[in-house]
Formats: structure tokens, C-alpha cells, sequence
């Protein structure tokens, strides 16, 4: 056994000495059936303190949850209570930061024309939004629905009280970044 070592060993100084610059060929990978079963990269220790086990991590943060509130009206008007104020004021007040946009849909119960009804639906989201602005919210961050589902189907058996159709619903939702607005900016610039 030994001089079978020296024999590969004086055989591989040999070769350096002649100068061969063929590199040794690869070993070839065992079959498939003796192939060791890689081990998840969580259950491995690390290399130099086996205790410590490797942990994956996300880089990115999980999305924020948007902010949803609602606003709730008298029967036929658009004009905002006083608890409906103080409620606008929490709301906007809760808002992380100026990048969020607000989205506002006013709605109606189903009596009435339905004609009238969304043009009321309208002015109580326009009533919310006058007052954010108040409140110092910066107006390029609302938005006003104007879809065709500002009357609401509250059939009478429905579990929705007819005073809690008369509403502005809110939803606040994290915008694009500056940093993103900024690339997009740039990149639609020509020179």
C-alpha cells in the first residue's frame, strides 16, 4: 500500500517536472443511488460554530396592510357630523406617511332615484375629501371612486342596516416610493 502512494506520488512530481500542462481529469460522481442527499440550507450548522444554526431570511418586508375606515351620513345629506370630523381626524392622524394614497367611494342606501342617489353618493365623498384637505392632507393623494356601485343593494332582509349604507368608505394604501417615482420619472426623460 505504501509504495503504491509513493508510486502516484513520484509519478505526479514526474509529470510537474515535465512540464505537462494537462489538467487531471474530473473525478466521476457516483451513481445516483450513493449520492448524498443535500441537507436544507435552515438545518445546517454553521461552518465554524456547528450550534448555530443557518436561518433564511426575507430581504423584503412584508407589504403594509392598507388603512380602511368609514364615514357614516343622516338620511339625504352630504354634511359631515361631528363625530364623523373627530373620525377623519383619527383617520388621518393613522396614515404612516405622505407616500399613501386615499381612496374614497361614497355610498347610499337603495331608496330613492337612483339618479339622486349617486350624485349624493358623490358629494358625501367630495365632503370627506374637503374635509382631509382641512385636515392637511395633500390633495394629490385622494381620489374620489366614481364607479356605478354608489348605491348600495341593501334588499330589506339584509343584515346591513340602511344607516350604515349612508357611508363613505376609505381606504388608504401605500403609494410608490419617492425613490421609485423618481426612477420612473427619469426614465421617461429623452435626451
Amino acid at each position: 500500500m505504501r509504495a503504491g502512494t509513493l508510486c502516484a506520488g513520484l509519478g505526479a512530481v514526474a509529470l510537474a517536472a515535465s512540464g505537462c500542462d494537462r489538467e487531471p481529469e474530473p473525478a466521476t460522481p457516483p451513481p445516483e443511488s450513493q449520492a448524498a442527499v443535500e441537507e436544507p440550507v435552515a438545518s445546517r450548522g454553521s461552518i465554524l460554530r456547528p450550534e448555530v444554526k443557518a436561518e433564511m431570511t426575507a430581504d423584503v418586508a412584508p407589504a403594509p396592510q392598507p388603512l380602511e375606515a368609514r364615514v357614516y351620513f343622516d338620511l339625504g345629506t352630504a354634511d359631515l357630523s361631528d363625530a364623523a370630523r373627530a373620525d377623519l381626524e383619527v383617520f388621518a392622524k393613522s396614515i404612516p406617511d405622505s407616500s399613501w394614497r386615499i381612496e374614497l367611494a361614497g355610498r347610499t342606501d337603495p331608496t330613492g332615484d337612483a339618479a339622486l342617489n349617486r350624485r349624493l353618493a358623490r358629494q358625501r365623498a367630495e365632503a370627506v375629501r374637503d374635509h382631509l384637505l382641512t385636515l392637511g392632507v395633500d390633495p394629490q393623494r385622494l381620489t374620489v371612486s366614481d364607479d356605478d356601485t354608489a348605491q348600495v343593494d341593501t334588499p330589506p332582509e339584509s343584515a346591513l342596516p340602511m344607516e350604515e349604507a349612508r357611508r363613505v368608505d376609505l381606504v388608504a394604501r401605500p403609494g410608490p416610493s419617492d425613490a421609485s417615482e423618481t426612477l420612473s420619472n427619469s426614465a421617461d426623460q429623452t435626451d
